[in-house]
């Protein structure tokens, strides 16, 4: 076999374009599929970073939707085939005290959370039992974090940090692959005893996802038939507000991967296709090649060559091509993937943190050099069968019989490579249209030129509404004069940022709903000018205003979908409805803004203004926009 490899490397250099031409199409094909198959295997079959993965569950509302504190407690206590079952829950904080004050992404857990997942700290150690029961001022670190903003100080278990002006000990940082949970809050980076001592009773307030182990020998329909028992029997007990709530018991992998499943499998597929038109390419050349040199091989022949021992030169040839390109390629696929990982916006993939060049590249490489080699060798080899070549000097018959099968092996060769292309064209005409219509997608608001920041108080000076919309007051005055700012406002959650809440209502004037209905409609809080400057027509009505302050009566501007359900073909100017206990009376109508994703119909949503709700829920965090008009990137200092 050496002696064929160091023949077929002579005969190589001995056609240098050739073999440019087949080096050149193998590393592109060899590329793009090794970087696509490198990225599917890194999503979607490389297990979770996790103790034992496959028994990880998640349990959630129609396995989409948060639970309340309570209905955690029930699950926890009642399921026998999860055990233990750990709830998390959103969390920030301001990071204070060493260098410029920062807004810390994290989780609240409980304490069995990390024994669930069966992960050991670098440093220190995690949460112990019991540490959840009040509200512990111990803090685990991520690596991320521990390594920019502590300069990775070995000596950081027990040191204090000040997080919302409240001083809490470290006692652990995670190891670097550490990142929970892969498939919602993927940027956390902090985590906090979750404390629900003050919340034991509340059934409304669900804002827990909850992540399990299956027991030894429990399945994943068990589990889900205990959890289904239990909503059962909750629907029943609370039937105000559990009325056809359902239950989900999901594994973790399927949870994290699923939504990119089948998008991951068409590109796959498109990979495999170019792969297979870059060999088909490659038989075409090396088959003309083969075909040149039939009278060298009949020479051979007949000094007592056998055709195993030509058809192994023949594949020889195509090991070191493919061998050459499958280098060029992995080097592609290795650029292609570090650009990726670099480029994308973070929370564009799952575990998109684990896009990274290893080991599972070079064997994928490998793999695929070992199959091309095959698939490039094939055209070749049939020709050296069918001409017979111990033959091909004879005249007559025999030269048309051989003629006729290098046609025939080219044509089909053609054939192939049609067939290939035409897939593969017709599969990027159906993305590139996908594509097109994604982009035509009016989100109802215009974000070109809008920058973001999200502006969070805390602390003894912010602990009322009053003082809260001061600062707001001077912090949007402060704004209105950096250069180039147009319109400046703020809001409790952008849309299409991945929060949403969702408040109860009542329509004044309209019959009670039924037993085990709901009203409700997206909950925004927004100051003055939001509407301009995010580019959201009003269709009908007024804007809020300075003036709408909480001495003034209470107003709210709700979207079309929310006038065309409650109030078709009449008017809903000055009508009112009750959030809580307020009476809010209508004072415009906005346009539809797409609020989960880019896909989903907007639903019903209201908007309120800040200074008349700055001391109700979520109201010391805001997200301010500011429409500029010039770069957004320029004013991110001068607004930083």
């Amino acid at each position: 076999m050496l002696q064929d490899l160091r023949f077929a490397a002579r005969g190589i250099r001995r056609a240098p374009g050739f073999a440019a031409a087949v080096i050149a199409t193998l590393a592109l094909g060899l590329g793009v599929t090794t970087a696509i198959f490198t990225v599917s295997y890194s999503l979607l079959l490389r297990p979770l970073p996790y103790g034992t993965p496959d028994q990880l569950i998640v349990l959630l509302h129609d396995g989409t939707h948060p639970v309340s504190p309570a209905d955690y407690l029930d699950y926890k206590r009642e399921l026998r085939s999860v055990q233990p079952l750990a709830a998390a829950q959103w969390w920030e904080a301001n990071l204070t005290g060493s260098g410029q004050a920062e807004r810390v992404r994290g989780l609240q857990v409980s304490s069995d959370l990390f024994l669930t997942l069966q992960v050991a700290p670098l440093l220190g150690r995690t949460f112990a039992p019991g540490e959840d029961v009040s509200d512990a001022s111990v803090v685990v670190l991520g690596h991320g974090l521990w390594t920019r903003r502590f300069a990775a100080d070995p000596a950081i278990v027990g040191r204090r940090i000040t997080l919302d002006r409240v001083p809490h000990v470290v006692i652990g940082v995670m190891p670097p692959g550490f990142h929970f949970a892969p498939f919602w809050a993927t940027r956390a980076e902090l985590w906090k005893p979750l404390s629900l001592e003050n919340r034991l009773a509340d059934r409304d307030g669900r804002s827990l996802r909850l992540f399990g182990r299956l027991t030894p020998g429990a399945t994943l329909d068990a589990a889900q038939a205990e959890a289904s028992v239990v909503a059962a029997r909750l629907a029943a007990e609370f039937a105000d507000s559990h009325a056809g709530l359902g239950i989900a018991v999901v594994p973790l992998h399927e949870k994290t991967i699923g939504p990119v499943r089948p998008l991951l499998a068409v590109l796959a597929g498109l990979a495999a296709f170019v792969l297979l038109i870059s060999c088909a390419n490659v038989s075409s050349l090396l088959l003309a090649r083969a075909s040149a040199l039939h009278r060298e091989m009949a020479v051979r022949t007949t000094l007592g060559a056998s055709q195993a021992r030509l058809v192994r030169q023949l594949l020889a040839e195509s090991l070191v091509l493919s061998g050459a390109g499958g280098i060029g390629g992995a080097l592609l696929a290795s650029i292609g993937i570090t650009w990726l990982a670099a480029t994308l916006p973070p929370g564009s993939l799952p575990r998109q943190h684990e896009l990274a060049t290893d080991h599972t590249l070079y064997l994928v490489a490998a793999a695929l050099v070992a199959s091309a080699t095959v698939l490039c060798g094939m055209a070749p080899v049939f020709h050296l069968r069918r001409t017979a070549l111990h033959d091909v000097l004879k005249d007559g018959p025999r030269g048309a019989t051989e003629g006729r099968s290098r046609l025939t092996a080219r044509r089909a060769l053609v054939a192939l490579q049609m067939a290939l292309a035409l897939a593969v064209v017709a599969g990027a005409g159906l993305m590139g249209r996908t594509f097109i219509s994604l982009q035509a997608l009016d989100p109802g608001f215009d974000p070109r030129g809008v920058l973001t920041a999200v502006v969070s108080l805390s602390g003894t000076t912010h602990t009322t509404g009053a003082a809260r919309l001061a600062f707001f007051d001077r912090l949007a005055e402060e704004i209105r004069r950096l250069p180039g700012v147009q319109y400046v406002s703020a809001i409790n959650h952008l849309p299409l940022a991945g929060d949403l809440w969702r408040l109860g209502i009542e329509i004044e004037g309209r019959p009670a709903p039924l037993p085990g209905e709901r009203l409700s409609a997206a909950y925004r809080v927004i100051r003055p000018d939001y509407f301009g400057t995010m580019g959201l027509p009003l269709r009908r009505g007024r804007d809020f205003v300075d003036a709408d302050r909480a001495s003034a009566p209470a107003v709210v501007i709700i979207n079309e979908a929310m006038a065309r359900r409650h109030w078709p073909g009449e008017d809903p100017l000055d009508r009112r409805i009750r959030l809580h206990s307020r009476t809010l009376t209508i004072v415009g109508v906005a346009a539809n803004a797409r609020q989960e994703d880019w896909t989903s119909a907007a639903g019903e949503e209201m908007y309120v203004p800040y200074a008349q709700h700055a001391d109700g829920l979520g109201a010391s965090s805001l997200t301010w926009v500011v429409r500029t008009t010039g770069s957004p990137d320029r004013l991110a200092p001068l607004l930083r």
